[in-house]
């Protein structure tokens, strides 16, 4: 569904607040346990958590550029801001795993610390998966319905912290049965989970910074053409970022008078955006058949 431009911004970054009250709440649970437990693997997934909120805390500067209008600095809009700071995403995920690896690795070489594992921890961090999942539920929904590259990504990430999180209680269980080597090891497995999460969203990010194209130039073609006047429609570009995409294509026309190839033209523009949403822009090239 299509979301009105000048409420786009208002609405992704309502999503980020909430997000990030409940990501700083995991967060915390996290710190605390891994503390507690002198677990490596739960501080790690609390630092792998932690960008979570960092995130968020970057979208909502994000969204602060992506104004909903083009201005004369930016003709095209603002919308690929918001990619960017999927990339942002990407690299505070790399950042997280290579400082998983290094201090794992470090611990398998010194020797395993030992780890201090009850009952209340395993329940306590388990609670966190319910957070996690309230999360991405939630920032997945919004993310579709409002179409937010930003929002998507970091839905994307989300999941990867809930597949560690369930990873990390099984570690915990092991590690109460007697195998303390399972705190580190786990920690790779961390590692392995967010360095596979910033290869999608770098796979999900770039098509729309290199302008891939976004819709089929045979749909638009014959959305065009089934307006009455219209002979041909040909050259379609499409590219897009964000709720708003750009559609621009030529047509023939028949008939030389002004006038009546204008009304043509605005007939096209309008079944364009009857069949792709009113956010995109649309540009239409008459040429007289």
């Amino acid at each position: 569904m299509a979301v009105v431009l000048n409420t786009y911004v208002a609405q992704v970054r309502r999503v980020l607040w909430l997000t990030l009250g409940i990501n700083l709440s995991i967060v915390l649970i996290k710190v605390l346990i891994g503390l507690f437990s002198s677990s490596l693997s739960i501080l790690s997934d609390a630092a792998h958590s932690s960008v979570d909120s960092l995130n968020n805390v970057m979208g909502l500067l994000v969204m602060r550029l992506v104004r909903p209008y083009a201005d004369d600095e930016h003709p095209y809009g603002h919308f690929k801001f918001e990619v960017v700071g999927a990339m942002g995403i990407a690299a505070f995920m790399l950042l997280t795993f290579y400082e998983i690896v290094s201090t794992s690795i470090g611990r398998l070489l010194s020797g395993v610390h030992p780890v201090h594992v009850t009952l209340l921890t395993v329940l306590a961090f388990a609670v966190t998966v319910i957070g996690n999942i309230v999360v991405i539920k939630f920032e997945r929904t919004q993310g579709r319905r409002l179409d937010s590259h930003f929002l998507l990504a970091d839905a994307r990430h989300t999941v990867s912290d809930l597949y560690i999180t369930v990873s990390i209680v099984i570690g915990l269980v092991l590690i109460a049965f007697g195998l303390p080597i399972m705190d580190a090891l786990a920690s790779l497995a961390v590692a392995i989970f967010v360095a596979y999460s910033a290869y999608r969203v770098v796979r999900d990010a770039l098509p729309v910074l290199v302008d891939e194209a976004v819709h089929n130039p045979q749909e638009i073609q014959q959305v065009a053409t089934e307006v009455p006047g219209v002979e041909e429609a040909a050259q379609v570009r499409t590219r897009g970022a964000g709720s708003g995409c750009f559609i621009e294509l030529t047509i023939s026309v028949a008939t030389e008078g002004l006038r009546e190839a204008h009304r043509i033209a605005d007939h096209v523009e309008q079944a364009l955006h009857d069949r792709f949403g009113p956010d995109c822009t649309v540009t239409v090239h008459v040429e007289p058949s």
